[in-house]
């Protein structure tokens, strides 16, 4: 919900009192999209044969229950670096490009500073470090902060093994032992399969400054369930693991990496002043909003005009997503938008 906007008390208002003056209320909806089991099989009678003792059995298969805990906390620890990831290889997260601080000194400094920067940001009412409109959030944009103590950084261990915790708490002139406890240390930002294969090269993100409430990872159930199969004598072990693994658009976050990453769009809408348009009539030069699905697309798009006797376009300076056309001639041309092999088509008609 964003905060109230003021306005200049005015002593003769007298009409105010019967305006409506409505909250500036921003939804995302987040969807339950972990649901994990787990399973395991204990044939006592065969395990039996193995041990010379009930107690070192039971053990045993204590310690086969355990590996259940372990795989799901191990899953939960790659979910959690696979929403940065996610975030970034989509363009729904603040990126800050930087040189890699394992470079040099100086470079490393360079990365130190940059970070207690957005950490001070962070504590001021900004729009300038939520990704709402980044990603085509409606209205205007969310101005957020974030409490010192809730401020966290993700970083790589080769990073913070190169960068003296020392030096960082005096960067971000805060307690040692308090800025430990708001750094999590991540060995990559890579993405694997199941099979271990790598779906995604995280290699160039070396971390990330965040408000914790950045991440969205909620219980929705976590439960055991056994049964035994009197047919085979064995115990059936199924640990359930079922939770939301999200982020927000609303809470400050940055991205730190080399790059960018490029989205490109799988289809492209014009619309001229908000409402959307397959063709149009000019008298006169025209703004007109190319808006790309997803909404984050940031690859450079490519515009043109199959009749420029009769109407030419141009990007309008400073915006990717936005051009100018401009009449000509009478007549009538298509304006194209293109990426790759995707492509939209505006029908202009000129009329001057």
């Amino acid at each position: 919900m964003n905060p109230a906007r003021g306005r200049q008390y005015n002593p003769d208002d007298f009409a105010g009192i019967l305006q409506k003056y409505e909250a500036d209320v921003k939804v995302q909806y987040l969807i339950k999209n972990m649901d994990i089991q787990y399973p395991l099989t204990v044939i006592r009678t065969k395990l039996k044969e193995a041990f010379v003792s009930w107690e070192n059995l039971d053990s045993f298969i204590t310690g086969l229950t355990n590996s259940l805990y372990n795989g799901m906390y191990i899953d939960e620890f790659k979910w959690t670096k696979a929403l940065v990831s996610s975030a970034y290889k989509n363009n729904m997260v603040n990126v800050e490009t930087v040189s890699s601080p394992l470079t040099s000194v100086d470079l490393a400094k360079a990365f130190t500073v940059k970070a207690r920067e957005l950490f001070l940001n962070f504590q001021m009412p900004t729009t300038s470090y939520n990704a709402w409109s980044k990603v085509g959030g409606s209205g205007r944009p969310i101005t957020t902060w974030t409490a010192p103590e809730d401020i966290v950084i993700l970083i790589r261990n080769d990073v913070r093994a190169y960068m003296d915790v020392e030096v960082l708490a005096n960067a971000f002139q805060i307690d040692k032992a308090v800025l430990l406890g708001n750094i999590y240390p991540v060995d990559s930002f890579d993405v694997y399969s199941d099979e271990g294969e790598k779906i995604f090269d995280g290699s160039n993100i070396f971390g990330m400054i965040a408000d914790r409430n950045w991440f969205k990872i909620k219980p929705v159930d976590q439960f055991m369930e056994n049964g035994y199969n009197a047919n085979n004598r064995a115990m059936q072990y199924f640990l359930n693991n079922i939770k939301m693994y999200e982020f927000s658009l609303f809470a400050n976050a940055v991205v730190f990496a080399t790059t960018e990453a490029t989205v490109n769009p799988t289809a492209f809408k014009f619309l001229v002043n908000g409402e959307e348009k397959t063709s149009i009539t000019i008298t006169k030069a025209t703004d007109v909003e190319v808006v790309t699905t997803p909404y984050s697309a940031n690859a450079s798009i490519t515009y043109a005009s199959s009749a420029e006797g009769k109407a030419t376009v141009a990007k309008k300076s400073g915006a990717n997503k936005v051009i100018t056309i401009t009449p000509v001639a009478d007549g009538s041309a298509n304006i194209t938008a293109t990426v790759g092999e995707v492509t939209g088509t505006l029908a202009v008609t000129v009329d001057v």
